[in-house]
Parts: C-alpha cells; sequence; structure tokens
C-alpha cells in the first residue's frame, strides 16, 4: 500500500478491479438475456429468432425439400429416382409437398435432419431439441404425374389431407405415423402395403379409395372410420403376399393392433374377396358397415365382433 505525500496512506487506489469497459470485458463471458436469445440451427444458416411458420427451401436439384417446422424441427423430404419436390407451407402448422415428373421408380421419404454441432457452439441451444413433437405434418401429397412407387413416413410424418394417385400402375407402399381426419388417399391402380404406426382415423373426407387390389395393412393401433369417410378397396384384399418393407413385416391381409370402429357414416367395403386373414387384436364395433362378399370368415377379432 502506498503513502500521499503528507504521509497518509492511499486506500487501495491501484487495486486491480474488474471492470465493464472494453479493456476488460473479453475476460468474462458474455451474457444474453432470456428475452432476446437468438437460437442456433446447427447448420450453415446465421443465428436466427423463433419464428412461428414453416421454412423451406430445395436443395440439390430439387432431389430434396429441407423444411423446418413450427416446431424448428428439421426435416429433409428425399425424393429417389425420377422427378423432383417442393414444399409449401399450409395452415395448421402443416405442409404441402408437390412432387414433379415422377414415376413408377419414385420414392419419397421423410426424415428428420441430423444436427451436426460445430465447436464454439456450446452455449447455442438447437431448436426443437425439447419443444418438438418429432412429426412432420403432411396436409397434402400432389404428385402431378398421378403416379409413384413409396411414400415413406412411416415414424416422422403424419398425414391429414389429400393423397390423389390415378395411375394404373400399382403404388408400392404408403406410411405414416399416424392418419389424421382429412386424410385421403386416392389409387388407379393396386396398392401394395398401406402402413400406419399408430392410429388410422379417417374422417371428414372420402378417406381411402383403392382402385384395384390392396395387398396388406398393418395398423399398429386403432382403424376408425366415421362422418362420410370409408376404407373401400375396388376388388380384393389380401391377394398377394407382401415382403418385408423397413420396419413393416410384411404379409397379406391386414393387421390391427387395436380396435376397429366403423362409427355411423362410415363403411369399410372391399368389392370382391377378402383373400387372407384380417386380424384385429381388439374388438370390432360397426360390423354391420362392413362389407365382404367372400371370405368373410377371414375376417378376425380378438375381442370380439358387434353391430
Amino acid at each position: 500500500m502506498s503513502r500521499d505525500r503528507q504521509g497518509r496512506h492511499r486506500s487501495g487506489r491501484r487495486a486491480f478491479r474488474p471492470g465493464l469497459d472494453d479493456r476488460t470485458c473479453g475476460q468474462l463471458e458474455g451474457r444474453q438475456l432470456l428475452s432476446t436469445v437468438s437460437i442456433f440451427n446447427n447448420h450453415d444458416d446465421p443465428v436466427f429468432h423463433v419464428q412461428k411458420n414453416i421454412q423451406y427451401h430445395t436443395a440439390f436439384g430439387g432431389k430434396i425439400a429441407k423444411i423446418r417446422d413450427t416446431d424448428l424441427e428439421l426435416y429433409n423430404v428425399v425424393l429417389t429416382g425420377t422427378g423432383s419436390v417442393r414444399a409449401k407451407p399450409m395452415s395448421g402448422g402443416r405442409v404441402m409437398l408437390i412432387v414433379d415428373g415422377s414415376d413408377a421408380s419414385t420414392v419419397i421419404s421423410i426424415n428428420p435432419e441430423s444436427r451436426q454441432f460445430r465447436k464454439g457452439t456450446a452455449h447455442l441451444y438447437p431448436p426443437g431439441a425439447t419443444l418438438g413433437d418429432h412429426i412432420l405434418h403432411v396436409g397434402a401429397i400432389k404428385v402431378r404425374t398421378g403416379v409413384i412407387s413409396q411414400i415413406l413416413g412411416y415414424r416422422t410424418a403424419d398425414l391429414s389431407g389429400p393423397i390423389n394417385l390415378p395411375g394404373a400402375s400399382a403404388v408400392d407402399r404408403i406410411a405414416f405415423i399416424a392418419y389424421k381426419p382429412g386424410a385421403a388417399i386416392t389409387t388407379g391402380g393396386d396398392l401394395n402395403t398401406l402402413d400406419s404406426f399408430t392410429d388410422m382415423n379417417l374422417a371428414g373426407g372420402p378417406g381411402i379409395q383403392v382402385g384395384r387390389d390392396l395387398n396388406w395393412v398393418n395398423i399398429g393401433g386403432n382403424l376408425t372410420v366415421s362422418d362420410g369417410s370409408s376404407l373401400s378397396v375396388a376388388r380384393d384384399v389380401g391377394l398377394t403376399l407382401q415382403p418385408a418393407k423397413g420396419t413393416d413385416p410384411g404379409g397379406a391381409g391386414g393387421l390391427v393392433g387395436g380396435n376397429v370402429n366403423i362409427a355411423p357414416g362410415g363403411a369399410f367395403t372391399i368389392g370382391r374377396a377378402l383373400q387372407s386373414t384380417f386380424l384385429v387384436q381388439g374388438r370390432t364395433d360397426g360390423a354391420s358397415r362392413i362389407t365382404i362378399p367372400f371370405g368373410a370368415a377371414n375376417y378376425v377379432s380378438r375381442g370380439g365382433i358387434f353391430p
């Protein structure tokens, strides 16, 4: 401690004190107010603020539609084979997929995009890490040629709008995590495999109309048909055995992990025959609204069948 000219102590004039000016603030960790913090997207885009609308753009010449949904989750909609894909936002946090130039070899896959953390981002919070539901909500898929091979969102996307595929060639597989009210699928030819990882709830629209045969339907939860919708197959169900596709084990006929409820205003109609076992693990209600001209004995409901 130093003394002034009169011999008095100068208390701490030269003692070190942390400052907040330009000379010392670099030694302290930066802080941001929670009300203004930006969220890092772990990609090449700059830091951005939370937004409530869907963001999208195309990549690789239209082979990938990149989507950031309202939960700030990232998805790649990947097209393999012939054609291109793009996305448009819809109401209710949903997205429309538009497919151009597709043919019977084209496959659409809906995949979550993995996050790649870069050096220096330890204190930046990735969007969608805890807020998201891990599902891309698809409000419609427009396939302009009317022909496609597969649409795959078995554990990543639900459907609440139309898919119209009037072409005569077979559709190999359509798979979603769930089918919500408003979901509608129309095919001109066969649909080989129809998957729902959880519930299939057809209501408020035409439902599912298969132009020829539906060979295998696999529903992990309940099948509910109501409010003017139907599950309608023009010819046979279970005519041709299907191999395993992804996590679907394959088979012929149908498997419902929960219950079947064909409510007033709904219908389940097979135009010709149920060729293989259609097994319902739970109960069936609304049997009077199920039409099976031939092979009705192949419909088995372990919890009972009620009118």
